[in-house]
């Protein structure tokens, strides 16, 4: 199967991962938000981060460690080396979140009021599944199998709308939130471990003999300790800690749901590019092999066609931020000021996922950490000037704003060092196709109650979008031949009109 095609696979099975996920959790938070509203949600978005804190070792810890050097030997084709560092990864892992429950008990039982104390510990007890499982995941992404990893994500998913549609109707509160997590979580781990169990006996069987050397595990460790200080990073940078310095520096307990719902929905707007990012990060890390230059192009290529996606969906979401947030019931109105500001603060994060695939297969974390420590300041500065006065609007002001120049950063560390093609005029001829649908958008929505005014924005943006694309020959025949070669990789009720579409809004050359 050639590159595209693998990436076209590899994005439909993401895709639907991450869209289930998305739908479930919009349906989830309205059904909250409606149940409870921003005041009692505070607290317990509170916790909820606290415990997810343990994700990000899943982006930038022992995960990434895993799929980088199991990738690595994989297309080396030495399956028994790939099975000693999953191993070990592994086992390193499950000390790491056994430290990180015990350091969250603690903090449950001395910082959190009484009445959250149960629903704290339950959500700690989640840690523990929700970091192991990452690791089996990364099996299934080094060999470009992503399909193994839906299942277990459809289950997780699925199992806490489920909990949280019992709370609701059982009266169980924050109590029945909070066990939702560790169920979801024990569920995917088991799951994921079946669905790798077949490959990781075939690869033990070629493990006897087999160690780590001491180069190797060397340069695991220098990758996990930077790892280990993005994470700090991350916690700054794109982690919602701005969630403690509302809860410090501003009365009002609403600003910290009104922040946290705005940073969720913006998030999983985000998976929408992300679906095809992950694939093409993936295929990067199969690629170690090749000139760092032509890695670096295939990036600036990649970052293209996710802003492409990504740039009319964030600037769709601002354009139709009014009628969204009326979904979730007049309490929540505010929110709406926020969530725009954060969609657009967040359009350069779209291509983030390639190039920090890029940055990883190239062992370039040093730089992520230079930077991210750079825009880590930023972001807690503007946060301690602006969320007095201006509450959750100040919090997303401050953490979109580091995370544009970490994004920013990224880009032009690629091109200044590796000199990559980058095709600025197709970028430029997109950003207007998207900003004019976006008006379009605006005034479609504008005339219409909320309800039939998003949904006939949606429309008009779309069509919009396309027929500009067409109109400002932002794509040519190479991009449709490349496009038409992904959806190769369809299935068959898909290809045809997927076609159409490309055909009709991808014009010949003049």
């Amino acid at each position: 199967m050639n590159t595209a095609r693998r990436v076209a696979k590899n994005s439909l099975w993401t895709g639907l991962e991450l869209g289930f996920g998305v739908v479930l959790t919009f349906a989830t938070s309205v059904l909250l938000a409606r149940t409870y509203g921003p005041l009692k949600l505070a607290e317990y978005n509170l916790l909820v981060w606290f415990t997810y804190i343990a994700g990000s070792l899943a982006t930038v810890g022992l995960p990434a460690a895993t799929l980088k050097y199991v990738s690595e030997f994989v297309g080396k084709d030495q399956p028994g080396m790939a099975y000693r560092i999953y191993t070990s990864n592994f086992r390193l892992q499950a000390k790491l979140a056994s430290a990180m429950m015990a350091a969250g008990l603690v903090y449950v039982w001395l910082a959190v009021p009484a009445d959250y104390q149960w629903p704290g510990f339950w959500l700690v007890v989640a840690i523990g599944p929700r970091m192991l499982g990452f690791i089996p995941s990364q099996i299934n992404s080094a060999t470009q199998e992503l399909e193994r990893n839906v299942l277990p994500a459809f289950a997780s998913n699925f199992s806490s709308l489920a909990m949280a549609l019992a709370t609701v109707y059982f009266g169980w509160g924050i109590l029945g939130l909070a066990l939702s997590h560790p169920i979801s979580q024990t569920l995917d781990l088991v799951l994921k471990l079946a669905m790798t169990k077949r490959r990781r006996h075939a690869w033990r069987a070629a493990a006897e003999g087999v160690a780590i050397d001491s180069g190797l595990a060397a340069r695991m460790r220098t990758f996990a300790y930077q790892g280990m200080g993005l994470l700090v990073l991350n916690l700054v940078v794109w982690d919602r800690s701005d969630l403690f310095l509302l809860k410090w520096l501003n009365p009002d307990l609403r600003q910290i749901t009104f922040f946290n719902y705005s940073y969720t929905l913006v998030e999983k707007l985000l998976l929408i590019p992300q679906m095809i990012g992950n694939s093409l990060g993936v295929n990067l890390m199969a690629q170690q092999g090749r000139p760092r230059q032509q890695l670096a192009t295939m990036t600036m290529s990649s970052a293209t066609y996710l802003l492409l996606i990504g740039m009319p969906v964030m600037l769709g979401a601002v354009a139709l931020s009014r009628p969204l947030w009326m979904i979730y019931g007049q309490q929540f109105a505010p929110a709406a000021t926020v969530f725009s500001i954060m969609a657009l603060l967040a359009i350069p994060r779209v291509i983030l996922t390639a190039a920090n695939a890029f940055m990883q297969a190239t062992e370039n974390q040093r730089f992520s950490l230079i930077s991210g420590t750079l825009c880590g300041m930023v972001n807690i500065g503007l946060d301690v000037w602006l969320i007095p006065s201006l509450g959750a609007v100040g919090a997303a002001i401050g953490n979109g704003t580091g995370q544009t120049l970490a994004a920013l950063g990224t880009c032009v560390f690629i091109v200044r060092t590796y000199q990559p093609t980058v095709p600025s005029g197709r970028l430029l001829r997109i950003l207007l196709s998207a900003a004019i649908m976006a008006a379009a958008s605006t005034a479609v929505a504008s005339w219409l109650p909320p309800v039939p005014g998003a949904v006939a924005g949606l429309a008009a943006g779309v069509f919009v979008y396309l027929l500009l694309l067409r109109v400002t020959h932002a794509l040519g025949e190479e991009d449709r031949n490349r496009l038409l070669s992904l959806t190769g990789a369809f299935p068959e009720g898909l290809r045809y009109p997927c076609n159409r579409i490309l055909w009709s809004f991808i014009p010949r050359a003049r």
